[in-house]
């Protein structure tokens, strides 16, 4: 279709286009020409076009609406470029704790594919995951950390994970390295925690190592251990 020279384009995109905010379909039906004529006089002259996702901000979807957006996805594969695109897009977003929710409630439930755990998997393993510290869980343990000072650990501390409260029941509590040293195993470097805890201070060590900082009184532990 050819352009429309009878048409002051200016006009019609300031306002119109800009001032009533017209769609391209309107104006289209408006001035008898097609949508794509009306997109390329306007690009012509290097007017910028409104994003889809102006006309569908605040829109709320039905469930049948969602559930046929999601069958008419199913099985289609995104192309490397566009896969790089929307990653540098979403760097440095951060999603709101309800976002996260949401997220979680959607997935909750779906069971993974063989092949999807293998690819997670692969994904973590080793320097690829964020939780890598240069290879420092390969360093050997030194002669006196031993079963019966690990022992005398969770003795001194009552049996309790020292950040919970949790009681040791059936699976002994892990014991800790406070500054992160497996070679450092002076008792007041070493503190009983369940494992769900034990875990958490693998993630933010600089505010662990100021929450466990003091003082453990018992310095016999040790020469217990190695004697």
């Amino acid at each position: 279709m050819s352009m429309r020279l009878d048409i002051n384009w200016k006009d019609v995109y300031a306002k119109e286009y800009v001032g009533k905010e017209m769609t391209i379909a309107q104006i289209a039906t408006k001035y008898k020409c097609g949508k794509t004529s009306v997109k390329r006089n306007f690009h012509s002259r290097g007017f910028l076009l409104r994003p889809t996702s102006y006309y569908h901000k605040g829109r709320s979807l039905t469930a049948e609406h969602r559930q046929k957006i999601r069958i008419g996805n199913l099985g289609k594969k995104m192309s490397p470029e566009s896969c790089k695109k929307l990653s540098e897009a979403r760097k440095g977003v951060k999603l709101t704790r309800a976002h996260r929710d949401n997220i979680a409630k959607s997935k909750k439930g779906i069971p993974l594919s063989e092949e999807h755990k293998r690819k997670l998997s692969e994904a973590l393993i080793g320097s690829k995951s964020y939780l890598w510290q240069g290879g420092k869980s390969f360093e050997i343990y030194p002669r006196e950390w031993n079963k019966v000072l690990k022992k005398s650990i969770r003795d001194r501390d009552g049996h309790c994970c020292q950040v919970c409260g949790a009681v040791e029941k059936d699976i002994a509590l892990d014991v800790h390295h406070i500054d992160y040293d497996k070679k450092n195993c002076v008792p007041s470097n070493l503190i009983s925690l369940c494992k769900p805890c034990h875990k958490r201070t693998g993630l933010n060590r600089g505010r662990w190592l100021s929450y466990f900082q003091g003082p453990v009184d018992d310095s016999s532990i040790l020469a217990r251990a190695t004697g």
